[in-house]
């Protein structure tokens, strides 16, 4: 990787900013475009080389009391439906398909 990969990468590691471009700020300091930013993630996503990028919310300070979460074996002929029923409930907050691995089976985890 060169140093300006390098760099995004730190980047991404980091909280990203609160703002609908969170890759102006970088964009900015790197001297590229976000857009070039862009396309550089999309290619390492469609290469295999970045998997993805997550969010989480800290829930105490969101408001929330409690948190919770689960995982299900779901059989793949069942998971549109059985989504589309969890997702029915208030109580849920997020319900994705989750790839599975050796020694990891669940594949929706709510």
């Amino acid at each position: 990787m060169t140093d300006l990969e390098k760099e995004i990468v730190q980047f991404i590691q980091d909280d990203l900013p609160l703002t609908t471009r969170p890759f102006k700020e970088l964009a900015r300091k790197i001297k590229l475009s976000e857009k070039e930013i862009v396309i550089l993630l999309k290619y390492w996503h469609d290469t295999g080389l970045l998997r993805r990028l997550g969010v989480f919310i800290q829930h105490q300070k969101a408001g929330f009391r409690a948190n919770g979460m689960s995982v299900w074996i779901i059989p793949k002929d069942q998971i549109v439906n059985v989504g589309q029923l969890m997702v029915s409930f208030p109580q849920v907050g997020h319900c994705y398909q989750r790839p599975t691995y050796q020694g990891w089976s669940y594949n929706m985890l709510l």
